[in-house]
């Protein structure tokens, strides 16, 4: 079957080996993507937190400095510390910047190839099933690092460097404060990955775009706002809250970042059943969906 859309073009790169091939795909999808001014804006917003953080930072170690010389009345101790939870929250709020990302790149990821039978194309060259996932999950994978690992990383490296000699932050660094480093890596990652699997495995299910991102928007709020709240509550199943990827993903971060709180009500290794059980459904979908249209074209 012809292929219509000019968007496919032929690679006059210089060729990469094996490992490398893979990265053709993502490089071509963000070029694609930061062309459109809307996406520029919104990746630009997604850096506001960042900096209002950065300038937070500031604030609390130049309290003393502040009051003395401005007269302004603020003391350290009525601020809220820069700990595990501070280092959380801002994972936290990106997550709404990483689901409006999903929802923006995700659902055109596969349906698109699905849509014009190109992974008999994509299979006719020196590309494997394997290579066109790796590509098409970086694609979208990358970027919600980019916003939540980077970010954080960077929040983490600006609050030492600002941070007086003196300071816990600078005296007791090693015992009290680089394990936070872990935590965002993996609470990251698990964000990341599974808002990107669970957005590809919706994309390969359809040919339209917006039948894709339908499906995905139904089952992340469906399953928060809807079915979550009825098995947690209404008919009182233990742990029911786990059916939903943001419950558990919440849950998750707890237990990283060694925080003692009681919401949602889920056990911590119901929540990492239900991460994994995600994780697993989409990846058995997409190995699905990808092995049948490279043999039979749809």
């Amino acid at each position: 079957m012809p292929v219509y859309d000019y968007t496919y073009k032929t690679f006059e790169g210089a060729r990469r080996g094996a490992i490398a091939r893979w990265a053709t795909i993502p490089r071509y999808t963000y070029m694609e993507v930061f062309s459109k001014r809307a996406f520029v804006w919104l990746f630009t917003v997604s850096w506001f937190q960042f900096v209002l953080r950065v300038g937070y930072i500031y604030l609390r170690i130049n309290a003393e400095v502040l009051r003395t010389t401005l007269g302004i009345p603020i003391s350290p101790g009525n601020l809220p510390a820069v700990d595990a939870a501070f280092f959380k929250n801002m994972i936290d709020v990106q997550m709404i910047f990483c689901f409006l990302f999903t929802l923006s790149i995700g659902p055109d990821l596969i349906s698109r190839d699905l849509r014009h039978s190109a992974l008999v194309l994509y299979m006719s060259k020196p590309i494997g099933r394997w290579e066109y996932f790796l590509g098409k999950f970086f694609s979208l994978f990358g970027l919600l690092m980019l916003i939540t690992w980077v970010q954080t990383m960077l929040l983490f490296v600006v609050q030492y460097l600002m941070s007086p000699s003196n300071s816990e932050w600078r005296y007791a660094f090693g015992e009290k404060y680089l394990w936070i480093t872990v935590p965002i890596l993996l609470y990251s990652v698990t964000i990341s990955a599974t808002l990107s699997l669970l957005v590809l495995a919706s994309s390969s299910l359809a040919k339209n775009a917006r039948y894709a991102s339908l499906g995905f928007g139904a089952y992340v709020v469906g399953t928060t706002m809807a079915l979550a709240p009825i098995l947690g509550e209404a008919i009182r199943v233990d742990n029911g809250m786990a059916v939903s990827p943001f419950f558990c993903g919440v849950r998750v971060g707890q237990a990283m970042f060694r925080l003692r709180e009681n919401w949602p009500d889920i056990s911590h290794l119901a929540a990492w059943l239900g991460i994994a059980f995600v994780w697993a459904l989409c990846s058995l979908v997409l190995y699905w969906r990808i092995r049948n249209a490279a043999r039979y074209g749809r």
